[in-house]
């Protein structure tokens, strides 16, 4: 088995994509409670999938020579993915709601 070959250029790539979506909407660095329309709960469920594979692949990272660039990859696709579920919401004009903590 070949892993595939991931170059430092995809990942700065999918870091222009997420830069130019962030300042479309002016995301914030809250934590979203995910439901606030269909498209963008799918998208922080993929989400989530992509960052349990993330998580996988660190720990047999050592064991197989898996090069850093996938782990950043993926870091760098879960980043992604939680800014397009933020235009998703966006787009649809839905406002998402932050958790509220009590001390």
């Amino acid at each position: 088995f070949k892993p595939p070959k991931f170059s430092s250029q995809k990942i700065k790539n999918l870091e222009a994509i997420i830069d130019k979506i962030e300042k479309e909407i002016k995301i914030q660095r809250k934590f979203v409670i995910p439901g606030s329309n269909k498209n963008s709960a799918w998208l922080d469920y993929l989400r989530t999938v992509v960052r349990r594979a993330e998580i996988k692949l660190i720990k047999v990272r050592t064991k197989n020579k898996l090069s850093q660039k996938v782990i950043s990859y993926l870091n760098r696709l879960s980043s992604f993915i939680y800014v397009l579920a933020r235009y998703a919401a966006f787009i649809e004009k839905k406002l998402e709601s932050h958790p509220h903590y009590k001390s």
